[in-house]
């Protein structure tokens, strides 16, 4: 027979506890119902409803308030689970400051003791510290701030800790003064945004730079065209360098100031284009003089036994060199740029008069006048012209 006295062991059941994304949707759901019965309350004062159907919205509405009530309990979203110290009540009169806001990226020392000095007077107030906190902070800092169990921090240090445990990384991945000297400016940014980036990076350094310092290593940092003229300015406000810095930029692309570098390596390539020329100019006249000599016979002996080996040969095609169309005649163009003192005639040699460029009635006034071509089809001025262009000395639109 069994025994109806017996004890009944009891399974426990565990408790799940729902996780960020489903807090989140109920939060989302539970604002939605609170915005409802507003307009549901705000309607029945506007329009009262009489006799049994008031009573069963009486009813209805404390249903409500109890499936909320227990919704919040049941997720930790109520005043006590979602606020830190939530018994602290603000002082008579105290007025909250406009804090300065870290939003993950910075020095997390230095946030903390900006917001201490905000609240200076309150300091032994722990409570209402740790209570204000979340007021200074935005982005991935206050992100990480409300994703933090609240009761675990037992004092305003603790708090301070973690904070600076978590984005501690900012200080000990900062640039050290070798980084400085590595950064460069880009092709798309002028020189004022490219001298705001390098100071802002500057100021993250650690140890910390004087403004002396700053201003000497960002110098030093130069490309040699903007050195040379910089070096006088040592010891002088970094605005003021960045103002001759975007002077000198504007004058390199206006040509308002020659580029001492780019016009040597300029020079270079068109002396190296020159001589290509002259020298494709002598093999010619080499290969005309050997048709005028007599061939010279030779003995003819049977070699035997000899293997003609043969190599494929490389094919180096260079690429064909694009020129920008000019808006004006090269001879037009050539003697504005010699106005300017942009570009000088050069020492040329008479031409070989087998050659096939030869023109006994041409002359180049780039060439010094020399009885060679003329200057519109000179080649040697067509290279140092786009030359020029390539490395914005000039700008012909």
């Amino acid at each position: 027979m069994v025994n109806n006295n017996e004890d009944i062991g009891l399974t426990k059941v565990p408790t799940v506890h729902p996780s960020t994304a489903e807090q989140n949707e109920l939060i989302v759901q539970l604002v939605q119902q609170i915005a409802e019965m507003r307009v549901e309350l705000q309607k029945r004062q506007d329009y009262p409803i009489l006799g049994k159907d008031q009573a069963d919205h009486e009813g209805r509405d404390c249903e409500l308030i109890e499936e909320l009530d227990y919704s919040s309990e049941d997720v930790g979203l109520n005043y006590e689970n979602l606020c830190i110290h939530p018994n602290l009540n603000l002082p008579k009169g105290f007025k909250v400051p406009k804090f300065v806001t870290f939003n993950g990226t910075g020095n997390p020392i230095a946030h903390l003791k900006v917001y201490c000095d905000q609240l200076v007077g309150v300091g032994k107030n722990e409570a209402l510290l740790m209570r204000l906190f979340s007021r200074s902070l935005n982005g991935e800092a206050l992100e990480w701030f409300t994703s933090q169990e609240f009761k675990q921090w037992k004092s305003w240090n603790a708090l301070a800790k973690d904070f600076n445990e978590r984005f501690r990384h900012n200080i000990e991945a900062a640039p050290d003064r070798y980084y400085l000297e590595k950064i460069k400016q880009k092709s798309i940014e002028n020189y004022r945004e490219y001298a705001l980036r390098w100071r802002k990076e500057a100021t993250r350094v650690n140890p910390p730079m004087s403004e002396r310092e700053i201003t000497e290593m960002f110098i030093r940092t130069q490309k040699p065209e903007y050195y040379e003229r910089m070096l006088c300015m040592m010891g002088q406000k970094f605005v003021e360098i960045v103002k001759v810095g975007e002077a000198l930029e504007d004058g390199f692309k206006t040509g308002k100031i020659t580029n001492l570098i780019a016009l040597r390596a300029n020079d270079k390539a068109t002396r190296i284009s020159e001589m290509n020329m002259l020298k494709g100019e002598e093999e010619e006249v080499s290969v005309v003089t050997a048709t005028h000599k007599r061939s010279t016979p030779q003995k003819k002996y049977q070699n035997h036994n000899v293997i003609e080996k043969k190599f494929p040969r490389p094919n180096f095609r260079k690429a064909p060199k694009v020129f920008t169309p000019l808006r004006e005649s090269q001879t037009q163009l050539y003697e504005r740029l010699k106005t300017m003192g942009m570009l000088h005639p050069i020492e040329g040699r008479p031409a070989n008069p087998l050659g096939k460029f030869y023109r006994a009635d041409h002359r180049c006034a780039y060439h010094s006048g020399v009885v060679r071509h003329d200057t519109e089809n000179c080649s040697t001025l067509k290279h140092k012209i786009q030359n020029m262009i390539n490395n914005n000395l000039i700008n012909i639109d």
